[in-house]
């Protein structure tokens, strides 16, 4: 009998240990029907009860044996079942009765503590296991996983850097740092354990986040290496496009559209996706297409006031007035007092010689410095600078907000190409550290010397160049009138204009580049644009002669270059301005073409930026010699204007030096030109020497050319 019994519990045992439960259970039962006391027996019976999910019965028979053993391992036992069963509460009754728990016990209760969010209990628990010096990292994690959830960050950061010293390889763990550091804003060691955990496990979410972090800290290249990583995997991945398309805004607009463009593929009514477009299309000064956005904004968006500025806006970039106003006019009906709508319509007035309805609507929304910049050109544009003295101190403490800014700007100069997908191919990437500016003199650290009108009678003046060189030159005119009331006078412009001022004021202390004056030099400081209120110029008696002079010497050794030797007419012609700045001024060079059909003529290009990249093939086919070669400044540029008959200019610095020298100047200005020019077009009362031709259609430059070829046959 005691040899079968035997022989039946090796068989139950080993049917057990091989997984054959039900030929296992069968056999366990008929033993305990044989021998209901046999303690082993009922032990083997709950375990493979466990392993048969009956999970009731195995507590009972766990019990059962513990009642009679008092062993600790039982009762380690039943709390692994109440753990099972999510009973957790009993689960930590049986850990406790335990006399001497542990390693495994303690892990079991503290895992219990947390699924209770008893993380104090689930600290202490821990911190005994790590205390005992047998603890892995898992438990490491699991300590500061509680710690972090009692808001002791401190502690949370110090054992979760402990478990990764025990096991950097754990995944987990690394997930675990990354998200604390995070939550501390440490991009750095965030990155650093992303990278760790992705290559344990590759993740799609992972990579988007190691792509952001990388594009926060602006490695473009890495942030779009991990986009397109997520790409390999999902094609369409729309967060990853975008990314890759808000990161090619810094270096290749076209590809940045294009990749939208793709989204719009799969997600044709995804508003964000659409905004971004408008944006992109607008940095792009691409007007056409960033209107038919604008459009598909409003219809889809119909009561969006910001959809429809964007649309007024696109109308205004295309010179269609009409349709603009309208467009702000339906913001009006429900916004009344809907402050860039009216600014906007008041622009347009501007525009469309309604300068005083302009004023009016501008001096609506004075802020509280009594500033608006736009109301300042609008009343310069109807020459009432009375109006502009009363605010125009207000307007510049406003301008000077940045005080003492000095900016530190690092590029990155990509060669980019596009595969499959959407790389930044670097064969040359250079980081290009700018030298932090000059302390720049149109902001707040000169605001208590700014000279608002007062009588400077045996005052020292520092006047800046605090706009673009166009104005430096053009009011320049004014300085020999600041000479005769001030003391000393001492000027700061920019370099390139240094030999030129240097001969022109000899008398005047000049400053350029880095070299800027000191403050005890001066007593009152002024833009030169500001020399206009500051002197109280009379815009309609303004003296249009020549004022600056060209040096003899600069002028004979123009004229001994080769490419001046010859006995046509000489025109210079200069057409293209930054976009940014007055977008519609600038012409094409094939929209000139007419005007290189003229007998015996010879032109010359000034033009130094090179802004008009889609004309390069046609200037080679064009009887044009570039002068950039030798223009090193602008006292260069003089000496060539004094070596020609006539300059064909835009509205840029170059036409003011040419009127400012006395050449005859043909200025080309678009329909919406700026305040300076008035409302003229033909003659400007600033120069006698310049001619305007100014487009009589919005954007439409064939009647100009015609009208400036037919004054060079004359």
């Amino acid at each position: 009998m005691e040899e079968n019994y035997s022989k039946l519990v090796d068989i139950a045992y080993n049917m057990h240990t091989s997984g054959k439960f039900e030929e296992a259970k069968d056999v366990y039962e008929k033993l305990i029907s044989m021998n209901p006391d046999d303690l082993d027996v009922l032990n083997l019976y709950a375990q493979l009860n466990v392993s048969l999910k009956n999970y009731k019965l195995a507590i009972e028979l766990f019990e059962k044996v513990y009642e009679k053993t008092q062993i600790d391992e039982v009762l380690l036992n039943i709390a692994k079942v109440y753990f099972n069963i999510q009973d957790f509460d009993n689960a930590i009754k049986s850990i406790n009765k335990i006399k001497e728990p542990d390693i495994q016990s303690l892990r079991i209760l503290a895992l219990a503590y947390i699924k209770k969010n008893n993380f104090s209990d689930a600290v202490n628990t821990y911190l005994k296991i790590y205390l005992n010096n047998n603890h892995s990292a898992s438990d490491l994690l699991n300590l500061s996983i509680s710690y972090k959830n009692l808001n002791d960050n401190d502690n949370a950061l110090k054992y979760a850097l402990i478990a990764y010293n025990a096991d950097n390889t754990n995944f987990d763990v690394n997930m675990h740092l990354s998200a604390l550091y995070k939550e501390l804003n440490d991009n750095e060691n965030e990155l650093k354990h992303l990278l760790n955990a992705i290559k344990i496990k590759p993740d799609i979410e992972i990579a988007y986040r190691i792509g952001i972090l990388y594009k926060m800290q602006k490695n473009d290249e890495m942030a779009v290496d991990y986009f397109n990583a997520i790409l390999d995997v999902v094609p369409n991945h729309k967060k990853a496009l975008q990314n890759i398309a808000v990161i090619y805004l810094n270096h290749d607009k076209k590809v940045s559209a294009e990749i939208f463009r793709k989204i719009l593929q799969d997600n044709p009514d995804d508003e964000q996706t659409l905004t971004q477009l408008y944006i992109t299309y607008k940095q792009m000064l691409d007007n056409e297409n960033s209107y038919k956005i604008a459009k598909i904004l409003t219809d889809k968006y119909p009561e969006d006031t910001s959809y429809m500025s964007f649309l007024g806006d696109e109308l205004i970039d295309l010179c269609k007035y009409n349709e603009a106003i309208e467009v702000y006019k339906r913001i009006l009906k429900t916004e009344p007092e809907n402050e860039y709508a009216n600014m906007q319509i008041a622009y347009i007035y501007t525009h469309l010689n309604r300068g005083e309805e302009a004023i009016e609507i501008f001096k609506r929304y004075i802020d509280p410095e009594g500033v608006n910049q736009d109301l300042v050109y609008a009343c310069l544009r109807e020459k009432r600078l009375q109006d502009v003295r009363e605010f125009f101190h207000k307007y510049l403490n406003k301008t000077k907000t940045k005080e003492n800014q000095e900016e530190r700007r690092s590029r990155f100069i990509y060669k980019l190409g596009l595969n499959k997908n959407y790389n930044i191919n670097e064969d040359t990437l250079k980081d290009v550290v700018y030298k932090p500016s000059k302390k720049d003199l149109k902001f707040a650290k000169y605001k208590e010397k700014s000279w608002h009108f007062d009588d400077i009678t045996g005052k020292r003046v520092l006047v800046y160049a605090g706009h673009g060189v166009g104005d430096t030159i053009m009011f320049s005119r004014y300085l020999p009138e600041v000479q005769k009331m001030a003391s000393k006078v001492i000027i700061e412009i920019p370099q390139s204009c240094r030999d030129l001022y240097e001969y022109n004021f000899p008398d005047i202390k000049i400053y350029s580049g880095n070299d800027i004056p000191n403050e005890d030099e001066y007593d009152y400081s002024t833009s030169f644009f500001g020399l206009l209120p500051n002197l109280n110029v009379d815009l309609n008696k303004l003296n249009p002669s020549p004022y600056l002079s060209v040096k003899d010497e600069w002028v004979k050794e123009k004229a001994q270059l080769e490419c001046m030797k010859n006995n046509k007419k000489k025109i210079g012609i200069f057409w293209q301005g930054n976009p940014m700045i007055l977008q519609n001024r600038s012409i094409k060079l094939e929209q000139l073409a007419p005007l290189f059909d003229i007998e015996n003529t010879q032109f010359y290009s000034f033009q130094i930026s090179n802004f008009d990249t889609d004309s390069a093939e046609i200037k080679n086919k064009l009887p044009l010699t570039d002068l950039v070669p030798y223009i090193k400044s602008y006292a260069d540029t003089a000496a060539f204007l004094k070596n020609i008959d006539v300059l064909i200019s835009i509205d840029t610095s170059i036409a003011n030096l040419g009127g400012a020298i006395g050449v005859k100047t043909l200025l080309l200005l678009p329909f919406e030109s700026e305040w300076r020019w008035f409302h003229d077009t033909n003659k400007t009362s600033w120069y006698d020497s310049i001619t305007i031709f100014k487009q009589t259609e919005p954007l439409i430059w064939d009647d100009v050319v015609e009208r400036v070829k037919h004054e060079l046959e004359l």
